[in-house]
């Protein structure tokens, strides 16, 4: 990478090369290379410096970096399908979309104001069991 002025990152466990040299070829050799010193690869991708670029689950596009459209869909449905759940089941619901809401913030912070209201739900949900099973 350095001998075609390309960029090096590392994302988690994947690799991604930029610049204007990282073509398909640049890839076919990096995996020769990778190959070559008995390391196992899963997938491969190239992408056009236009194109947003999927790493480790996260859109990369320019300099922003996103969460998937299709996490995004599902959170806000499964947010919105809470009060189908009696509250047992709703707690179980709130304590996992707690968690998709920070994992989703620690990429966009925008979706951490859904967290307040999640766990005052969460608190509400506590205390109501607490009395039900008085």
């Amino acid at each position: 990478s350095i001998q075609c002025d390309l960029r090096d990152s590392c994302y988690v466990d994947d690799l991604t090369w930029s610049g204007e040299r990282a073509t398909p070829l640049f890839l076919w050799n990096a995996k020769r290379v990778i190959h070559s010193h008995g390391v196992k690869y899963h997938k491969e991708r190239a992408y056009t410096a236009a194109q947003k670029k999927l790493v480790t689950g996260v859109m990369i596009d320019d300099d922003r970096i996103a969460v998937l459209p299709n996490r995004e869909w599902k959170l806000w449905k499964d947010i919105n399908a809470l009060g189908m759940n009696d509250p047992v089941e709703r707690l179980v619901a709130v304590n996992s979309l707690i968690g998709s809401v920070i994992a989703n913030g620690q990429i966009e912070k925008r979706f951490l104001r859904r967290l307040r209201r999640l766990r005052d739900t969460r608190a509400s949900l506590i205390k109501q069991l607490a009395e039900v099973s008085r």
